[in-house]
């Protein structure tokens, strides 16, 4: 942090010496030379004219009496223009506006640099970072003793309550001591900060659901909730995908759970627990060949909705061949939850897909559980499944999809306003 902010200095006395070192020599050269180069231009202005006086009495324009009385009158206008005081007056002026110019450069180019920071800059970002070294140095202060530990970030958050590092770091000290309610209390506020800061809370209603999935220990309502929470917002929400995993897994539905695990690492290959998520999806298609379920699962009468997807060809020149496109169905009642969702690119369009259970963001929220759907195919430009402003997107629906046994015509033909 010093040295940003003494990088922030020197920028400042940088900027202030481009503008005010030209400004000074000015201001020097002119306290020197003006007065010198006045007195020269005055004295050769009364030659010019004296010079012009005797050619018209020699041409005799004037008469003696008329010259001589000129001559004085010159002669006058040249020690006026002489006088210390009468010269300086214009000069005094511009000097002290000159002087005004440099000292508001020097006061105003750091002053108005840090309002202008403070606005547009990541003022907060810095604060938050400047908090968290803080945070950690009183924490490494406190030893091994982890209630003490707690006990010291919990008063540090009660001084900035809105500090978003410092609730997940709240939130992850309490899973690692097994205190799962109050861990998803820390991770309840966590996702409310996010969300009223405009960020996706995907991620912390995901460790929400984590903390009461410990808790509990089963796939329950509150559990359900937080996960469609998260799912909602980031259908590849890593810890979501990770307890549906494990909740799979101890329903002994081993080709599910070796599914959602294969996501998380598809997603991430660097992700910190990658080499235990392998593990566990090795396991789980070893069980799954054991009960002879090698093939994705597929729910009894489950069922499934066939699709061409084009993108129509007024959009064609605002999309790239490699721009992420989401094809999924959501129920026709509003609900924003996806229920089945298979990813592509505008290069492999036009494509048909089957969407079916075997792509459900989670075993709540399957094809089958719905009888009316709608289905979206969305170009996204950022490669998030948010719909954003110049995304290209097609809708069909309501269908009833007990009865839809033909493949539905999908083309992408809208922009996202």
């Amino acid at each position: 942090m010093t040295v940003f902010w003494l990088a922030i200095v020197l920028l400042a006395v940088m900027a202030i010496a481009i503008i005010a070192v030209p400004l000074l020599s000015i201001l020097k050269s002119g306290s020197q030379g003006a007065g010198a180069r006045r007195d020269t231009a005055n004295v050769a202005l009364f030659e010019d004219r004296l010079t012009e006086l005797r050619a018209e009495l020699k041409a005799g324009q004037i008469s003696d009496a008329e010259f001589h009385h000129l001559h004085i009158e010159l002669e006058k206008s040249l020690l006026n223009d002489a006088e210390p005081g009468a010269q300086n007056t214009t000069y005094r002026s511009s000097r002290m506006r000159q002087i005004l110019v440099l000292v508001l450069v020097v006061v105003g180019v750091p002053v108005t640099a840090l309002l202008m920071y403070q606005q547009v800059g990541d003022y907060k970002g810095l604060r938050q970072v400047e908090w968290m070294k803080e945070t950690r140095l009183q924490l490494a202060l406190a030893g091994n003793d982890p209630e003490e530990i707690l006990r010291r970030l919990r008063d540090r958050l009660l001084e900035q309550p809105d500090h978003v590092e410092g609730w997940a770091l709240l939130g992850r000290s309490l899973m690692t001591m097994q205190r799962y309610a109050e861990a998803e209390e820390a991770f309840r506020h966590l996702a409310e900060l996010l969300a009223a800061e405009g960020e996706n809370p995907a991620g912390a209603h995901g460790l929400r659901a984590q903390a009461l999935f410990f808790k509990e220990g089963r796939l329950s309502a509150p559990v359900r909730a937080a996960l469609e929470q998260a799912l909602k917002t980031d259908p590849n929400e890593g810890s979501s995908l990770s307890i549906l995993g494990v909740a799979a897994f101890q329903e002994q539905r081993y080709a599910e759970a070796a599914k959602f695990w294969r996501r998380i690492i598809e997603l991430n290959p660097n992700d910190p627990n990658a080499a235990a998520i392998r593990n566990g999806v090795a396991r789980a298609e070893q069980l799954a060949a054991e009960q002879g379920n090698q093939q994705p699962a597929q729910a009894a009468g489950g069922a499934s909705l066939q699709l061409q997807v084009s993108l129509g060809e007024g959009l064609k020149g605002k999309a790239e061949p490699g721009d992420t496109v989401f094809i999924l169905a959501r129920p026709a009642d509003g609900t924003r939850m996806p229920l089945a969702v298979v990813r592509k690119t505008v290069g492999e369009l036009p494509v048909s897909v089957t969407l079916d259970d075997s792509m459900a963001m989670g075993p709540m929220a399957k094809l089958s559980s719905a009888e009316t759907v709608e289905v979206v195919a969305r170009v996204s430009k950022s490669g998030s499944p948010q719909p954003q402003p110049g995304d290209l997107q097609g809708v069909v629906g309501p269908i009833q999809l007990r009865a839809q046994s033909e493949p539905l015509n999908l083309v992408i033909d809208q922009l996202v306003q």
